[in-house]
């Protein structure tokens, strides 16, 4: 059976307004793909911890703490 739908090659059009940026592509690539910094650099690959749970006056205490591993962050400059 033949398919009715007729798909036709449109022309791309390039974004006049992009800046190709190599460090936004190269932190980007790291957090994808889990790639920690081999090299000294501006990134460091830290854990973070996240919190969840019952805060704040009144409440009971409880919650849950997660680690969210490899997290890239800027280095502190100090």
């Amino acid at each position: 059976m033949a398919s009715a739908h007729k798909f036709a090659k449109g022309k791309l059009i390039n974004n006049p307004a992009y800046k190709p940026n190599g460090f936004k592509s190269y932190a980007r690539a790291a957090i994808r793909y889990n790639i920690k910094p081999t090299i000294e650099g501006p990134l460091c690959a830290i854990n973070k911890v996240a919190h969840q749970g019952k805060f704040g006056p009144g409440k009971a205490i409880g919650g849950r703490t997660t680690m969210h591993g490899h997290v890239l962050a800027k280095k502190d400059p100090t």
